[in-house]
């Protein structure tokens, strides 16, 4: 009898209840939400805290040990240390039996929020095995609770299994019939991606259509009253609440991709006499803007079902489909960014005028080439037109005087290339390598050289992009030429045998025809199929044929961010640069073969390197047989000591890193290079000349060290050339830990990537682990 008193009475005892009471407490600060409904989950962790602080009070010492042991094995980060301290109390009341009660409470309620707080285990199994915990501190403590209670708490416990197991089975009924729907709305949804990426915008439309009528579908199917009741069950409501969130995203994407499918196609815009249909554009601009806003939302919206109370084939769908997703975005982002500054460009608000120059790099300049022509284009509300055509030399000639001409900036440019005087001489604007600084001087010397007009952005125009353009709108004949100028011939005569084939001012002729004839065709019918265009232009932009840097603030940011602009991308790690500018005035660099190697030793563990990069320069052309404005030294000719004989190729030679040099060599001879600052990087530069046949090699080495830690990044800047360059990088991590990389796993200690034919710029990205 008084063993039955002493029980009644010690449920209720005031110190284990106010510990049980702090549990529930603290367990609410947790971030465990089995439902994902704030209120349900508090409801929900406070009564499973409270209970097991309870029952722990009353369990017998065997229960207290695999309940406290649990989290103090399988809870992560701080968690861990509350389990542990939970079992160590284990022993504290074994030591201080008459503390039984408070101390089983005070080991229940740790234990449960080290549960709740954090688990380096799976879903199911950490819930599985917080419940059988449960089972047993209740089957520890059932023996010594009233019977009314053990009663109650059987009776309770059935029938919330039999409400949760009819409101389960309610919703699997409804959620295995709209598996089909949902199936098949994915997969015409994934139909429909596939046809927009290949410019198909009626199946693309059919497609979307028939996924958001299917993924409807299952959404209504999924969303009916069960699906608010098992939002209740803990963990069952939250993966329920993430499929139903998986088919309303799903069903809301496709409505809003099958309305802009047909709308953002391309293929119907069309140039009449000059003139693009503005109209078309912003319906364009529209429709990809809906469907950018929609695959955003739906990125929030499927990252907002992560949760760890998630079962892994749920989870891994979710990922798989969010995946897919931002694998769309860039694409839909680059055509919105597009249709967002095309009006602009083409003068929606106000006339903008441009100047085009047309650039070869036959003779080298450090971001396109030696400009020899220009053209002023003249764009407003969407007509285009070229009022001007001339070579580059009239505008030496016309404006202000040649010795008033003044350049106020980039700074950078101004101290580094006002000793080849780019204000007086048109032909030297482009030498350095960072196209929007040569953007921005040419705009500063075209008023001054006879311009009317302030220009709003400069285009750059080489042999290879007009060659490329050609194989657009077809070949062009022309008076006096033998074979049409088609996209197979076009660089080669372009570069090399119209300066053999024609006199110099039926050279200047043929380029102005070419580009009339040219601009002729894409000014007037439809313009070229939107995927062939792309396939045809991408690798030209990316190889820096074609540039064009404007002075608009939104349209600026979208030409970077395509890489169109030409601009030294921003220090991000280790960067190199080589950069020839012809010294010679001929075309030697048609001639010119550059091999680049960079071996870099890297200690991943302080984030240093060291590097060694070697260039090799081969001279193929010949000392004689070609006019000596190919093979000539013209520029040379005024320093009559120091005259190179023809077929030498006379070059200003520059190489760009973030880092000094250690040590430099030409030829296997140590030589000091003259040291500057531009855009950020030390520039390390020399007077080369290099004869017929000749090759000259070129070795520097540096050192440096590298953020974030266990992280090395190159950026690899390529210059246009006339010849391929080759190209070999090689890292090698000097502690012996394992190279990855995202794009080309590697699985020892020394990365290599070998490109024979480097001719865009290249990022080279590798983790250390």
């Amino acid at each position: 009898m008084l063993v039955t008193t002493r029980v009644q009475t010690r449920l209720f005892d005031a110190a284990p209840f106010a510990v049980a009471l702090a549990a529930g407490a603290v367990a609410t600060l947790s971030p465990a939400a089995p439902t994902g409904i704030a209120r349900a989950d508090t409801v929900f962790v406070f009564v499973y805290a409270t209970a097991c602080a309870l029952l722990a009070s009353r369990a017998k010492t065997w229960s207290w040990f695999v309940f406290a042991g649990l989290p103090a094995i399988t809870a992560s980060g701080n968690a861990q240390f509350v389990g542990v301290a939970a079992l160590a109390l284990v022993a504290v009341a074994a030591r201080y039996p008459e503390y039984g009660d408070e101390l089983g409470a005070c080991i229940g309620g740790l234990a449960a929020n080290a549960m709740l707080w954090g688990t380096v285990l799976p879903t199911v199994p950490a819930v599985v095995l917080g419940a059988l915990t449960v089972v047993c501190l209740w089957l520890s403590a059932r023996p010594d609770l009233p019977f009314a209670l053990r009663r109650s708490v059987m009776w309770g416990s059935l029938a919330l299994v039999l409400v949760t197991l009819g409101i389960t089975g309610a919703y699997a009924r409804n959620a295995w019939s709209a598996r089909s729907a949902a199936e098949s709305g994915i997969d015409h949804l994934r139909a429909g991606f596939d046809a927009a990426e290949a410019k198909d915008s009626v199946t693309a439309t059919r497609e979307f259509t028939l996924a958001a009528d299917k993924l409807h579908n299952a959404s209504g199917t999924l969303d009916s009253r069960w699906s608010d009741a098992i939002g209740y069950v803990p963990v069952l409501g939250r993966n329920a609440s993430a499929i139903n969130e998986v088919a309303r995203t799903g069903a809301s994407l496709a409505d809003t991709a099958a309305a802009a499918a047909g709308a953002a196609n391309l293929d119907g815009l069309t140039v009449n006499d000059g003139q693009v249909d503005l109209t078309r554009l912003a319906s364009i601009k529209q429709a990809t803007s809906s469907v950018a806003e929609a695959l955003d939302a739906a990125v929030v919206s499927l990252r907002r079902t992560d949760s760890p109370w998630l079962v892994t084939p749920l989870a891994d769908r979710i990922d798989e489909a969010l995946g897919e997703i931002t694998d769309a975005q860039p694409a839909v982002r680059n055509l919105n960014d597009a249709a967002t500054i095309a009006p602009i460009i083409l003068g929606r608000d106000r006339p903008q005028h441009y100047l085009l120059l047309f650039v070869t790099p036959s003779e080298a300049r450090g971001s396109v080439g030696f400009p020899g022509n220009f053209a002023e284009l003249e764009v407003s509300n969407g007509l285009i037109t070229m009022p001007r055509f001339g070579r580059l030399a009239e505008l030496q000639t016309e404006g202000t005087p040649l010795a008033a001409r003044s350049i106020s900036g980039p700074l950078d440019y101004v101290t580094r290339y006002t000793r080849f005087a780019p204000a007086q001489s048109w032909h030297n604007i482009t030498m350095s390598p960072d196209f929007p600084s040569v953007a921005q001087v040419a705009a500063q010397l075209y008023p001054q050289s006879g311009g009317k007009t302030t220009i709003d952005g400069v285009l750059a125009v080489d042999p290879t992009a007009l060659a490329a353009m050609l194989e657009l709108v077809g070949p062009v004949q022309l008076d006096g030429v033998a074979e049409p100028i088609t996209a197979a011939n076009a660089v080669d005569y372009l570069q090399v045998k119209q300066y053999i084939d024609l006199p110099k001012g039926r050279r200047i002729d043929l380029l102005e025809e070419i580009a009339f004839a040219t601009f002729d065709k894409v000014t007037n019918g439809a313009l070229p199929d939107t995927e062939r265009s792309a396939d045809v232009l991408t690798p030209i932009i990316q190889q820096g044929h074609l540039r064009f840097a404007a002075f608009d603030p939104v349209v600026s940011p979208v030409l970077a961010r395509a890489h169109l602009d030409g601009a030294m991308t921003p220090i991000a790690g280790d960067n190199i640069a080589v950069i020839v500018n012809n010294a010679g005035g001929n075309k030697l660099d048609a001639f010119l073969k550059r091999t680049t190697s960079y071996d870099v030793k890297w200690n991943a563990a302080d984030d240093t390197f060291t590097s060694t990069l070697t260039i090799d320069l081969m001279n193929t052309a010949p000392a004689s047989g070609l006019p000596d404005y190919i093979i000539g030294n013209s520029l040379s000719r005024t320093e009559t000591a120091n005259i190179p004989p023809p077929g030498t190729n006379r070059m200003w030679l520059s190489i760009y890193s973030p880092f000094r040099t250690t040590a430099s060599s030409i030829d296997g001879v140590p030589q000091v290079l003259q040291t500057e600052r531009e855009l950020e990087r030390y520039v390390n530069s020399t007077d080369l000349d290099i004869g017929p046949g000749q090759t000259r090699k070129v070795v520097l080495s540096f050192t440096g060290r590298l953020t974030p830690a266990n992280a090395y990044r190159l950026d690899l800047a390529h210059q246009p050339q006339a010849q391929p360059e080759a190209l070999t990088v090689r890292v090698t991590e000097t502690t012996g830990r394992t190279l990855t990389s995202a794009t080309n796993p590697v699985t020892a200690g020394t990365a290599t990537v070998s490109n024979p034919d480097f001719n865009q710029n290249l990022i080279f990205l590798l983790d250390a682990h």
